[in-house]
């Protein structure tokens, strides 16, 4: 499998998942296909910072399209973006994959810096523009886009858990490790979805002081910001976690495995497939959101009419 198919099934599954998001009235299943898809947009990014010609430029596209996403989020008032986190992972790879342990090591506090920075900057122009405006909404668009311009981590759709699953994804060297890696990040998302993970942080909410209550409420949502078992809605541990329904994912990463594109029509000046597979998702992302916005009104007529299922 190349690279381009394998954004087709991925872009495929992120599709039917969306579809479950903008219509509640579809089957659950819809979700969990949806959940394969994140998986495979992490490991594409380890791809990516591994055979980019520029590593600067590919992080760069991720920045961008993240920050127009997130205008795109304001205007149509949907908070989807996979961008940030995508931009995330890309450059934390880059950093582990510099050389010099001092270089790295400066990178590494750089970012940390970075993040803190940007985190207090959205916070701190979220509680003025609420307490000037008590417009609650527009401090959150607010704090929102410039999460997104600072490239916040966890401005996006999931929080840092997704992203250390992406990283760990990307450093690993064999089929192998990857499968026990993937193995290992699903347990640890269902059980921190379940009831398990949720006594963990709720326990320490109901015992503490309010400050610390709230400050443990934020450490959940900074860690594990997309709850998926709130869409999903179905009981047991089928509800629980969002990457136990990704586990399929596993053979399709398994099987595109890297690998770039070739086509022998691009030594001929014509567009080779692999600059299509990297405009691709860019271009894609935004526009599966504008036509789900648009048709999920129809969609919701035709269900109640009974005309699907």
């Amino acid at each position: 499998m190349g690279e381009f198919g394998f954004k087709l099934i991925a872009c495929a599954f992120m599709t039917i998942g969306h579809m479950r998001m903008f219509d509640q009235g579809l089957p659950d299943q819809y979700a969990w296909i949806g959940r394969m898809a994140l998986p495979m947009f992490l490991y594409q990014v380890g791809c990516g910072c591994r055979y980019a010609r520029s590593k600067r430029n590919y992080v760069l596209r991720l920045y961008a399209a993240g920050v127009v996403m997130s205008v795109i989020n304001v205007v149509f008032k949907f908070p989807e973006n996979i961008f940030p986190v995508l931009l995330n992972v890309a450059v934390i790879l880059c950093i582990l994959r510099v050389e010099d342990k001092r270089r790295k090591l400066r990178y590494m506090v750089g970012y940390v810096v970075w993040q803190a920075g940007i985190f207090a900057l959205a916070s701190v122009l979220q509680t003025l523009i609420t307490a000037i405006s008590g417009n609650w909404t527009i401090a959150g668009n607010v704090g929102h886009i410039v999460a997104a311009l600072g490239g916040f981590a966890a401005s996006g759709d999931y929080g840092l858990f997704v992203i250390a699953f992406g990283v760990a994804m990307g450093l690993c060297g064999s089929k192998l490790h990857l499968s026990v890696t993937f193995l290992i990040f699903s347990l640890v998302d269902v059980l921190m979805q379940s009831i398990y993970g949720i006594l963990l942080f709720l326990v320490p909410q109901l015992t503490m002081h309010h400050i610390f209550n709230e400050s443990v409420a934020n450490l959940r949502y900074l860690l594990f910001s997309n709850d998926m078992v709130m869409l999903v809605g179905t009981d047991g541990l089928l509800s629980e976690g969002l990457l136990w329904a990704a586990l399929p994912a596993l053979f399709f990463i398994l099987l595109y495995g890297g690998r770039r594109n070739r086509w022998a029509g691009a030594e001929a000046g014509a567009m080779p497939v692999d600059r299509v597979a990297r405009w691709f998702f860019y271009a894609y992302y935004p526009l599966h959101f504008a036509v789900l916005v648009l048709l999920s009104p129809v969609v919701a007529d035709a269900l109640a009419a009974g005309v699907i299922f």
